[in-house]
């Protein structure tokens, strides 16, 4: 049986921890929690978010005290800085002054080109992506088909931003409503590998897009790493939700690539009552599930 990898990317936002409003305290973070961590702490749009990433694995265990790690490092970081770190899809307090977009070119030109995407004072959402490998674009695109009826079911598991404005949205998560304004979010197109370039070219080339990077579907090949990355779900605090969330995903993909590699059709939804309890004590098998001794 193949094993798969997998790794988590987390964004967080940074408060006051008066107000509890967002504050723009990121380089300082970052500079200070980069010493550390390197590459693994990273910049987002806004200057009152950070983002962490796992390295790859196929342990939970693993997976859990890599989190740890990171987000024990990032938090001190924030606490030296005078802020916290909160892991919520959305932020609870609004800010009154608009909030500062990432000194980089690339961020200033996405702000400039995507204004009407985003609002300056309640704008700022985070995610918690995961990232199942190794797969090339190819393999990866059918995967993201076969799994596009079951992300629904991810991400309520995984809703974590209830609150816009000070008040309660009505939404489990407000986030997927707020990112829903940017171009390509939300549920990706059926595509081979072919249709997918082409479609991108498109997108890129018409300046719907700025770049590939942009391609913000439910589900998507990564552009940098060789994996499918599933981008359905708000930031928990709860680390054993992350750790579920990324052992569900990895299972469905392992069961999955059986219909993926045999070119099976993909499912238009998920199964009905019957079919799902077979599915899911299939899926069942896979979770949390590493390497047998010499599979690797």
């Amino acid at each position: 049986m193949e094993i798969l990898t997998m790794g988590v990317e987390e964004e967080f936002m940074l408060v006051d921890p008066v107000s509890r409003a967002p504050a723009d305290r990121a380089p300082t973070v970052i500079g200070s929690a980069a010493a550390e961590l390197g590459g693994q702490v990273q910049a987002e749009f806004f200057n009152a978010q950070v983002e962490v990433c796992t390295q790859p694995t196929v342990s939970c265990r693993d997976l859990r005290g890599e989190l740890v790690r990171l987000r024990g490092t990032v938090g001190a970081a924030a606490a030296a800085a005078d802020c916290l770190l909160v892991a919520s899809g959305t932020p609870v307090v609004p800010r009154e002054e608009p909030l500062t977009v990432t000194d980089t070119a690339r961020y200033r030109h996405m702000a400039r080109a995507y204004a009407t995407s985003f609002n300056r004072y309640d704008g700022l959402v985070c995610g918690c992506h995961v990232h199942v490998g190794t797969l090339d674009r190819a393999r990866a695109l059918k995967l993201a088909n076969h799994m596009r009826p079951w992300l629904p079911v991810l991400q309520s598991l995984a809703g974590n931003s209830p609150f816009s404005r000070g008040r309660d949205s009505g939404f489990a998560s407000r986030r997927s409503v707020e990112f829903g304004r940017w171009p390509t979010a939300g549920p990706a197109p059926v595509l081979d590998e072919d249709r997918y370039l082409a479609l991108v070219t498109d997108l890129v080339g018409g300046g719907t897009l700025l770049d590939r990077k942009m391609i913000y579907w439910h589900a998507r090949p990564s552009e940098h790493v060789p994996t499918l990355e599933v981008r359905i779900a708000d930031v928990n605090a709860d680390l054993d939700t992350v750790v579920l969330l990324a052992a569900l995903v990895r299972g469905l993909a392992v069961t999955l690539l059986d219909d993926v590699d045999a070119d099976g059709p993909a499912a238009r939804r998920a199964p009905g009552a019957s079919a799902r309890g077979t599915r899911t004590r299939r899926v069942a098998r896979h979770v949390g599930r590493g390497p047998r001794p010499g599979e690797r």
